[in-house]
């Protein structure tokens, strides 16, 4: 029986070594935490399981989803840090939280007038500022069970602008 055991571990330690990512999981009991980071590194994910819900950190550039529910600025690309989203959290366990973190070589003038133009049918509240720092831009609107906030900021240090979109969901 041991040896079967042994076996069957082998394989499986074989079979992860193999797929190009390494994970592991730590379980406790209130939930568990499952980390996994690609192989040649370019990416990184930490999953969070609980009875109240699941919470999902990814970093580096990793792919964005296909509804954001906004349009995406083209030529976007994810950032470091590129996402974080959890389901099942808040009270009943029905919120959905999540956060995606996008940057272009495009100035804050070109990114912002994008949004203006694109959400301009959803009306959404729209608020800007000149700092020290740079400039920044944010567009808060609802939509059915959703809201969505999108802050662009200028980088003045690298050039471009980055692009933080949030939404939480029923």
């Amino acid at each position: 029986m041991k040896s079967c055991l042994y076996y069957c571990m082998a394989i499986l330690i074989l079979t992860a070594a193999c797929s190009g990512e390494k994970s592991k999981t730590y379980t406790t009991p209130e939930g568990k935490v499952t980390v996994t980071q690609e192989k040649n590194g370019t990416g990184r994910e930490m999953k969070i399981t609980t009875r109240k819900g699941t919470a999902t950190m990814k970093m580096g550039a990793t792919a964005l989803p296909k509804d954001l529910g906004v349009p995406i600025y083209p030529g976007v690309k994810p950032a470091e840090g590129g996402t974080f989203s959890m389901s099942g959290m808040g009270e009943g366990g029905g919120r959905n939280i999540a956060s995606y973190h996008l940057i272009t070589g495009d100035s804050i003038d070109d990114v912002t007038a994008f949004y203006h133009k694109k959400l301009d049918k959803l009306k959404p509240q729209t608020f800007e500022m000149n700092m020290p720092a740079g400039r920044t831009a944010s567009f808060s609107f609802k939509q059915n069970d959703r809201s969505i906030n999108i802050v662009l900021t200028e980088n003045k240090d690298e050039g471009g602008t980055n692009i933080q979109i949030m939404k939480t969901e029923k």
